[in-house]
């Protein structure tokens, strides 16, 4: 069958690409995996059912990792085994802090439905799909900022207005050379925004309306942007550092908050790119009522 013979190819590649340290010798038919009351339970009476019961399972993980090597190799990106063996132990190393007394890492991991060879295939996808992303970052395109937000209480035109006045009264404020945490501490701002200080860290220039956007471009550090209308109300922003001028420290910040959003955008995109067929193929998105 042309299904089978796809499926084939696929795992043979992703067996060719974990070392066989991390995988279990296959068991024959005729093994007797456990018995019960003398009554035997070979792989012959298992192998089926795996692949009912977990055969789709598999198979996504397959294909994530297909679509995310064939991606790095376009981008002439790799990772070698020793990078994957590398992060696998710092994984194991981590998980070993939590670990009851007497209980062992690989067979936390099966108990999880997670073994080594899943785990280490992971890793490497990770991995790969981090780097991936990395060469797609613009830190021109982000800015830090902070902000001061002024919700109105319903929607109606009069609170709106309200949000509106408050916004930019603490604008004109600022402006003059109000202290920042003064201004936030006696406009009501939301406890939580109070507590970091308005600090929402990096965000990408498309999070923000246009306006906010053509402001924040020739904006200098330090500078406040006139209120705009987001999904949270009246927004101010403070713009505390741009992405084209920002030092190694901020960089790597930058950096750890766009791969958090970008790897699930960038795998989604190259899914929804790639033609996948048979009959473990992605299910359908459910209808939007």
């Amino acid at each position: 069958m042309i299904i089978n013979a796809l499926l084939s190819v696929v795992a043979a590649f992703q067996m060719a690409q974990i070392p066989a340290t991390y995988l279990p010798a296959k068991p024959t038919p005729d093994t007797v995996l456990v018995k019960v009351d003398g009554v035997a339970i070979k792989a012959s009476d298992v192998e089926n059912l795996l692949w009912d019961w977990r055969g789709r399972e598999v198979t996504q993980d397959l294909i994530a990792y297909q679509l995310i090597h064939k991606k790095a190799e376009t981008l002439h990106l790799a990772v070698t085994p020793d990078d994957v063996a590398k992060e696998y132990e710092r994984v194991k190393a981590e998980a070993a802090k939590t670990l009851p007394a007497g209980q062992n890492f690989d067979d936390m991991l099966r108990q999880r439905g997670q073994p080594k060879s899943r785990l280490f295939m992971q890793i490497e996808s990770n991995l790969l799909l981090t780097k991936i992303v990395d060469v797609q970052l613009d830190p021109k395109k982000f800015f830090k900022v902070s902000t001061l937000v002024f919700k109105p209480k319903t929607e109606s035109a009069t609170d709106l207005a309200d949000a509106v006045g408050k916004a930019q009264d603490a604008y004109k404020r600022l402006a003059a050379g109000e202290a920042w945490d003064k201004v936030m501490k006696s406009t009501g701002q939301d406890e939580a925004l109070v507590t970091g200080k308005g600090d929402l860290g990096w965000r990408s220039i498309d999070a923000f309306p246009a306006t906010a956007q053509a402001e924040l471009q020739r904006a200098a550090v330090g500078a406040y942007i006139k209120p705009v209308q987001t999904q949270n109300g009246l927004q101010l922003f403070r713009l505390d550092a741009v992405g084209a001028k920002a030092t190694a420290k901020d960089l790597e910040e930058l950096k750890k908050i766009y791969e958090q959003s970008a790897m699930q955008t960038t795998f989604m995109a190259l899914r929804n790119g790639a033609k996948i067929e048979g009959m473990f193929a992605p299910l359908p998105a459910p209808a939007q009522k």
